[in-house]
C-alpha cells in the first residue's frame, strides 16, 4: 500500500508554548483521536490514562512515522502529545485557537493511519526479509568455507601417507 503523500510526512509547528500550530494541527489531532480509541494499541480495561501502556510504542511507531518535527530537549513535546491520548480528539490543541477537527477530518486521519500502519508493516517485513537473506548466505559461506577446510584436511593426510610410502 503506497503512502498518500509518497513517503513524505507531515510538518509540523509548534509555537513558543510548544503547542502545534498551522495545518498540521487538524491532522495531528485526528490522529491522536483515531490511536487513542483503537483499542488495539491501548487496553480498553484501565480506569485511567495514566495507567495505560503502549504510548512509547504509538508515539515512535505511528506519530514520529507520520509527522515531521524537532524533539524539544526536554522531551516536553512528546509529553504534550502523549498527554493528548486522555482528551477527547478535538479538545488537546484548542488553546492554538484551532477549529474543530470535523468527521471528514477524521476519517481522513484514520484512512492515512491504517496505509501508514501498512506501509510500517510492510517495511519491516522486507527489512526482516533481508536480515534473514543476509543470515542464510552468510550460513551458505561457512558452510563452503567448512567444505574447504575438510578437503583441506583430506588433501594433507593423502599427503602425509603419500610420503610415507615413498619413504618406505
Amino acid at each position: 500500500m503506497e503512502w498518500p503523500f509518497n513517503g513524505r510526512k507531515i510538518v509540523l509547528r509548534f509555537n513558543t508554548e510548544l503547542q502545534p500550530i498551522e495545518d498540521g494541527v487538524g491532522l495531528l489531532s485526528g490522529v491522536l483521536g483515531t490511536l487513542g480509541a483503537d483499542y488495539n494499541k491501548f487496553s480498553i480495561c484501565e480506569k485511567n490514562w495514566k495507567k495505560v501502556t503502549g504510548e512509547d510504542i504509538v508515539y515512535n511507531d505511528c506519530i514520529k512515522e507520520m509527522f515531521h518535527f524537532d524533539e524539544d530537549r526536554g522531551g516536553r513535546i512528546k509529553k504534550i502529545i502523549l498527554q493528548s491520548f486522555g482528551s477527547t480528539p478535538s479538545q488537546p490543541f484548542r488553546l492554538s485557537s484551532q477549529p474543530a477537527v470535523d468527521g471528514a477530518q477524521t476519517k481522513e486521519a484514520q484512512r492515512m493511519l491504517v496505509e501508514l500502519q501498512a506501509e510500517v508493516t510492510a517495511e519491516k517485513l522486507k527489512r526482516n526479509a533481508v536480515e534473514d537473506e543476509k543470515a542464510a548466505e552468510k550460513l551458505k559461506r561457512k558452510a563452503v568455507e567448512n567444505e574447504i577446510a575438510v578437503e583441506k584436511i583430506k588433501r594433507q593426510a593423502i599427503e602425509s601417507v603419500m610420503s610415507y610410502l615413498i619413504q618406505r
